[in-house]
Formats: structure tokens, C-alpha cells, sequence
């Protein structure tokens, strides 16, 4: 008894921090479409997928997020360093020569933001890990420049909800 007890007591911690995200279900974020740019936002919010389109802007203008399970040890690799943003800019920029990669820290959550080109269209993905638990964003607009206002916007106002502290 005194053993299982112990046992049970030593893995507590371990339980605890293997929480994952804060949110399970994205019909539980606070979105404030205020907050993206070039025109007027409506969403539409689903349990593991949040889509935010503009509905006057003069080109395909979205932002979607969308939890899963990373289970491949990409996670890990990451925070130990064996993968650095180094290297995964380099993957990048063989599929997209103008690829940038940057580090990203929200709360607990490790990962990394991509700007790259697709087509006509300007593209900014957000990639989060925490305990298991990924989170996808991704911003997507003819311009540059609102692609890139729209994913800081998202990983200010959305991530940090998901995420938590």
C-alpha cells in the first residue's frame, strides 16, 4: 500500500504538468474581429477549428486555428534544440526561397511563425506546442502586409486564450 502510494505521489507532478493547452474547444474563444485588418470580419467557431473571413475585403482574406495532437516528437525535438528554427528555415526555403522563420513563446506553448508566398496570395502559419497539444494558426491574404497584421493580431488575441499562462 505504502509503495503504490508513493508511486502515486511521485507521478503527481508529472500529471499536472502535462496539462496541454487551456482551451479544448474553440467555441470557448473570445473573438474580437475588430482586432484583423482590411475590412469587416464574421467567424464561424467549431470545437477544434475557429475560421475568421473578411467579408468586405476585395480578396480572399482568412484566419483559421485549429487544435490537434503533435505525436511525432517534433515537440520535443524542438525544446531540447536538436530542431532549431535554423533548420527548419532551411526546409522552408527549399519549398519557398523568400520562407522566414521566428521563434515563438506564448505562455508555456513553444513553436514558431512562417511567412512564405503562396500562389498570389501572402501566408503566415503559427505552429504551438504544448504537452502533446498543437495549435495551428494560419493568416492568409493577397497582401503581405495584412496577412502578417492579422497573424500578430490572432497570436495576441486568440493564442494566449487557447494557450493560457
Amino acid at each position: 500500500m505504502r509503495l503504490g502510494l508513493s508511486v502515486v505521489l511521485c507521478l503527481a507532478p508529472l500529471a499536472a504538468a502535462a496539462e496541454g493547452f487551456a482551451l479544448k474547444d474553440l467555441r470557448n474563444v473570445a473573438v474580437d474581429a475588430g482586432a484583423f485588418a482590411g475590412g469587416s470580419y464574421e467567424y464561424e467557431q467549431e470545437r477544434k477549428r475557429l475560421i475568421i473571413a473578411c467579408d468586405t475585403c476585395d480578396d480572399l482574406t482568412v484566419v483559421s486555428a485549429q487544435l490537434s495532437r503533435s505525436t511525432d516528437g517534433t515537440e520535443g525535438r524542438f525544446r531540447s534544440g536538436e530542431t532549431t528554427i535554423e533548420k527548419m528555415e532551411g526546409i522552408c526555403k527549399e519549398r519557398a526561397p523568400e520562407c522566414r522563420l521566428t521563434r515563438l513563446d506564448i505562455g508555456g506553448a513553444v513553436g514558431w511563425v512562417s511567412q512564405y508566398k503562396l500562389g498570389p496570395n501572402e501566408g503566415s502559419t503559427a505552429v504551438l506546442f504544448q504537452d502533446g497539444d498543437l495549435l495551428t494558426i494560419r493568416s492568409l491574404s493577397e497582401s503581405r502586409n495584412r496577412s502578417g497584421t492579422n497573424m500578430a493580431a490572432a497570436l495576441r488575441t486568440i493564442a494566449p486564450q487557447i494557450v493560457g499562462e
